[in-house]
């Protein structure tokens, strides 16, 4: 068995090197999230160079085993209030897995997650009670969060689910891409409502949201050629948005979808505004792009508010997920060991 890493350039890839990195996202996917729409060439292609927001630009590495692409390690390194974070990404094909593959990755990584100011390691997005999180605890990694990924499925979802009104005073604005210059203010500023759903252990501080960073986080996502879907709820009184959801797609033909925050300043609780914000964008989803067969959300688990608000405009269980963290010097440790 002979296992070769080597960094990842996009700009010397071949076109066979690129459908390599597809494939192994697709058997990826298909092993650990069956239940989920395959990612698309365009989307496996954009997340080897351009960073999700606020993350910084993935440094990528290849593990080729006996010439084959085995697996793929990310390390990205968040700015502002997450400078001290170093974010890991792993994915090892299901067929070559249990021969080191992981390992090795992440040996070759150590520098750049162990590089200066980088003393914790984390890592968002691994499936609970799987193989990668039984390895995630034996490297000494903790969780620090527990998620419940939910979806709605738009071919059998009753839609009837999505026909809530607007509460008195209050009306829906939706934009796609780039927030209105009259409302961005105010938008930014909502978007802060979100501080309150950090929970249980969790090291990485969501953005204090300004303007500018409206406006930074709109270009990475064009950068990445995703759609960013906003819907706002405007307080008719005053004009300002008071609470938001998002929704993305990764690339024009995806037909999976990913909703993230949805915040209502605390004044403006007790409408049932988030109800109301959800059920506006999955309409207005089903409308503009009816090829979309599921939408994504994670929720606390122990946010039972938030899970019961997303079942309310149908959105189901499909798995739990965990956040996990270890000290950037422990981990180095912990792997150098392995080699003895």
């Amino acid at each position: 068995m002979n296992i070769r890493i080597e960094r990842f350039d996009l700009a010397k890839a071949t076109p066979d090197e690129l459908a390599a990195h597809v494939e192994l996202a697709v058997a990826a996917m298909a092993a650990d999230r069956p239940s989920d729409p395959l990612p698309s060439h365009d989307s496996v292609v954009a997340a080897l160079t351009t960073g999700f927001a606020g993350r910084g630009l993935p440094q990528v590495w290849a593990a080729y085993l006996d010439d084959k692409l085995a697996g793929k390690g990310v390390v990205s390194h968040p700015t502002d209030e997450n400078d001290q974070l170093s974010l890991i990404d792993m994915q090892v094909h299901p067929a070559l897995r249990r021969q080191g593959v992981g390992t090795a990755l992440l040996r070759e990584m150590l520098p750049a997650i162990a590089a200066p100011g980088r003393t914790l390691a984390a890592s968002w997005n691994t499936v609970a009670d799987t193989p990668a999180a039984t390895w995630a605890e034996r490297l000494g990694f903790r969780v620090t969060t527990r998620v419940v990924v939910q979806a709605v499925d738009f071919e059998t979802v009753d839609r009837t689910l999505w026909e809530i009104a607007a509460p008195a005073g209050y009306r829906a604005e939706a934009w796609c891409n780039t927030a209105p210059d009259e409302l961005v203010e105010s938008f930014a500023k909502a978007r802060t409502a979100i501080e309150e759903a950090q929970l249980d252990d969790w090291t990485y501080r969501l953005p204090a949201w300004t303007v500018e960073r409206v406006r930074q986080g709109e270009a990475d996502l064009k950068a990445r050629n995703a759609e960013q879907r906003i819907v706002a709820v405007v307080h008719e009184p005053t004009g300002d948005v008071v609470g938001l959801t998002e929704l993305v797609f990764y690339s024009p033909e995806a037909t999976l979808g990913y909703q993230y925050d949805t915040a209502v300043l605390p004044e403006h609780r007790g409408h049932g505004l988030g109800a109301f914000l959800k059920a506006q964008m999955l309409r207005r989803v089903a409308a503009d792009r009816p090829k979309t067969k599921r939408v994504n959300t994670s929720t606390n688990a122990g946010n039972e508010s938030g899970l019961r608000m997303n079942r309310r405009v149908g959105y189901e269980a499909v798995r739990t997920g965990i956040a996990v963290e270890i000290a950037s010097a422990e981990l180095v440790a912990r792997v150098h060991a392995t080699q003895q």
